[in-house]
């Protein structure tokens, strides 16, 4: 399991592979660390099997497995629909490795064994965070995206004022979101250990800022609106409130001295980029007169055009993995001309045009067995509610950003269902261990 966290989630430098080409199939380094943690995982819940029969009767693992048959059907009928195999199994390995990562997760925190992880998560974050900012300093090529954090209308001009911040978009921004809204929100039901709890959401935040992203806002806003829904039912109301105003006091100080801090270190002009940067990308591109005429806006509601189109009359069981349902665009090697044809933003409107209704209903079901629940239990199941807030920030977050279609998103995805599954099979006697983790463990766990 600390393979799957380091290899799928690390950031690297631009030359490192991330996998090698067997025949005719590009097989992807983190895809096989996690078949070895499913056979793991397989032989530790030989250690625990009626929590194992209780998970298979839990509502999540029912309504995944709804799922599961509604894209094995997909799955056929793009098959039989004769399209490439290369583009069915395109399509489908997200799902596979999410259905992977569910499984490992599931058993992990059935057994207690969450805190043994927390090192290599550590690592993972820490690390990758120190390397982009590196990157952001000195242009050192990551492997991922680099562009620049600037908004642009379709015809390529600025929208807002322009500044020299590049978004650095790695493996470990999907990671770095679930992070971030799972501590925030740990910290405001107030469970677990601060302390651990900070260690962890300091780099997340920095690999979240250096992401130029407007899905951290929608994520964290969800997941507040769940926590304040939660806190209303419990009548826990006035202590969420308290403690988010103390939070965005305490976000409001920290940024404060991370920008003197790096002015005094020499680096003003990179903060002030930086803080330029995000102030036109994100925070501009918050309000609905930018987004109307920025072209990364325009470009999703393009894709939600065709996804919409290419339903047809397919509606019930949709038209198959493997569909390309837009049109090429751009030069033959670019992702738009081929991949892309297959790939979109909004899930749900993937799995739709894919799967069908059949397909997306079974995906909201996954989603309300998650989260509608841990609503109504009570408030001192906080990792539930945290977790389950997280879900719910996430389940907005790709309506426009693929999280579970692609490689690192399929895996956080899964691992918050796996504990969701596992957290309803064990009715709170699990983590247990984990409560006994420390900052000093994490740190002395991950240098060595």
């Amino acid at each position: 399991m600390d393979a799957v966290i380091v290899i799928t989630f690390m950031t690297v430098p631009a030359s490192v592979p991330d996998g090698v080409r067997v025949g005719g199939l590009f097989v992807y380094f983190h895809e096989v660390v996690l078949l070895a943690a499913v056979v793991y995982a397989g032989v530790r819940l030989r250690q625990a099997k009626p929590v194992g029969r209780r998970m298979l009767h839990s509502p999540v693992a029912i309504a995944l497995g709804v799922f599961i048959v509604s894209v094995m059907i997909a799955v056929a009928h793009g098959l039989v629909a004769g399209y490439p195999i290369r583009d069915v199994q395109y399509d489908m390995r997200p799902v596979v490795a999410m259905v992977g990562a569910v499984f490992v997760a599931a058993v992990i925190v059935s057994l207690g064994d969450v805190a043994r992880h927390v090192p290599a998560l550590f690592f993972t974050l820490s690390g990758s965070a120190l390397l982009m900012l590196v990157s952001s300093v000195t242009g050192l090529a990551l492997s991922g995206r680099e562009e620049a954090a600037q908004l642009y209308t379709t015809t390529g001009r600025l929208v807002a004022g322009g500044s020299d911040a590049h978004r650095l978009l790695t493996s470990t921004t999907p990671l770095a979101l679930a992070v971030t809204l799972i501590a925030v929100a740990l910290l405001l039901v107030g469970v677990g250990r601060t302390k651990m709890i900070v260690v962890l959401l300091i780099p997340a935040l920095i690999v979240d800022f250096l992401s130029f992203s407007r899905n951290a806002f929608l994520g964290v806003g969800v997941m507040l609106a769940f926590l304040i829904v939660t806190a209303v039912v419990n009548g826990m109301l006035l202590r969420i409130i308290v403690r988010i105003a103390v939070a965005l006091g305490v976000l409001a100080v920290a940024l404060g001295l991370a920008f003197v801090g790096a002015s005094s270190m020499g680096a003003h002009e990179w903060a002030q980029s930086q803080v330029s940067g995000y102030s036109n990308r994100v925070i501009s591109g918050l309000d609905e007169s930018t987004r109307t005429v920025d072209s990364s806006t325009q470009d999703r509601r393009l894709e939600n055009h065709y996804l919409a189109e290419s339903v047809g009359d397919k509606e019930i069981l949709g038209n198959g993995l493997g569909l390309r349902y837009k049109p090429a665009t751009g030069a033959p090697e670019e992702f738009a001309a081929g991949a892309g044809q297959l790939y979109a933003h909004n899930y749900y409107g993937w799995i739709r045009t894919k799967a069908g209704v059949l397909g997306l209903v079974a995906f909201l079901g996954v989603l309300a067995t998650c989260v509608l629940p841990v609503i109504l239990r009570n408030w001192r199941d906080g990792p539930s509610i945290a977790v389950a807030g997280t879900t719910a920030g996430l389940a907005a977050v790709i309506a426009v950003a693929p999280m579970p279609n692609d490689h690192g998103g399929s895996i956080v995805f899964g691992c918050l269902l796996g504990y969701a599954i596992a957290r309803a099979a064990c009715r709170g006697d699990v983590m247990k261990q984990d409560a006994a983790v420390t900052p000093d463990d994490i740190l002395t766990r991950a240098v060595h």
